[in-house]
């Protein structure tokens, strides 16, 4: 286990441990953990050295002035770490990081479903994971416990399939991150995918993100 990884993985072990045992309060508590560990994952990683990330980096004066804005760190990531963000959508964070908000600061009564809390708990996995290059396991159960964590663990999975497909058929491109839908209309475009496979693929990504 690499030593940055200390603390999003312990935070994301409270939230696992949470989640699991399944009362309202629980939810909200495991709902509040996964936003707090995604905001270190990203600090922590964009603080990384060069050396370590592998790639170029915001400058410390940048990070300083984005770690007091959520918003303005997923700008840096999406920057500086684009390549990592396979299956996984900013604004879906953002928005997630909103409703975190609102559970802290309007605790008393306020309640998350357990979609809410499985879909953004499979996000930050996913994101740990493409991030620090090391997978999170946990000794609680993992596996998606709804039908949108489920979906949001698929799409992952279908994205990072089809960038490997592309990154074969167009090599010239570089090993960066490829959109789904121009990773599914240029393989198309190259009779790798047929049309009928492209519209499934299109079809899923609509189903995921209006699932999320």
């Amino acid at each position: 286990m690499k030593p940055w990884t200390s603390g999003p993985r312990e935070l994301l072990e409270h939230a696992v441990d949470h989640f699991g045992k399944g009362s309202a309060f629980d939810y909200r508590i495991a709902f509040i953990s996964i936003d707090n560990s995604v905001e270190l994952m990203l600090k922590t990683y964009l603080g990384l050295p060069k050396r370590i990330r592998n790639s170029d980096g915001p400058s410390r004066r940048k990070l300083s002035e984005a770690s007091t804005s959520f918003p303005d760190l997923l700008d840096l990531l999406d920057e500086f770490g684009n390549d990592k963000l396979e299956g996984i959508e900013l604004g879906d964070i953002e928005w997630y990081h909103r409703i975190r908000n609102t559970l802290y600061h309007d605790g008393n009564g306020v309640t998350v479903d357990k979609e809410k809390v499985d879909s953004y708990l499979q996000i930050s996995v996913i994101l740990f994971n493409s991030l620090f290059d090391e997978a999170f396991t946990t000794d609680n159960r993992l596996e998606p416990a709804s039908v949108v964590g489920e979906i949001v663990l698929r799409s992952s999975d279908l994205e990072h399939k089809l960038n490997l497909l592309y990154k074969e058929h167009f090599p010239e491109e570089g090993g960066g991150r490829v959109p789904i839908y121009k990773a599914a209309q240029e393989l198309y475009g190259k009779g790798v995918l047929s049309k009928e496979v492209v519209e499934q693929i299109n079809e899923s990504r609509i189903i995921r993100n209006e699932a999320v």
